[in-house]
């Protein structure tokens, strides 16, 4: 398991397109992931979870990969905290 603190850079939070975003790099990569928010770990793979929890701008939250490989882990993460930081995401 590999995990990464990340501040969220979305202009309005984690929304339903990063939320979406986020989803399909797991789907596409097979690695289990997830959110720390508070007390909750939060399913990269449900949208409807990142949605409702209501991640705002500003948040640092902790992401974590586990795959077959750190390697593989550490690749999706970078690819998750690309989407995180993305200041001009749009809803």
């Amino acid at each position: 398991m590999t995990e990464r603190m990340v501040e969220i850079k979305i202009p309005y939070g984690l929304h339903l397109r990063p939320a979406g975003k986020l989803a399909d790099v797991i789907s596409r990569s097979g690695v289990r992931g997830s959110i720390q928010y508070k007390n909750a770990q939060i399913n990269l793979g449900s949208v409807l979870n990142m949605v409702a929890a209501g991640i705002r701008n500003g948040t640092t939250v902790t992401v974590r990969c586990i795959g077959a490989t750190p390697q593989e882990e550490e690749r999706v993460l970078d690819e998750l905290e690309a989407i995180l930081s993305d200041a001009s995401m749009k809803i």
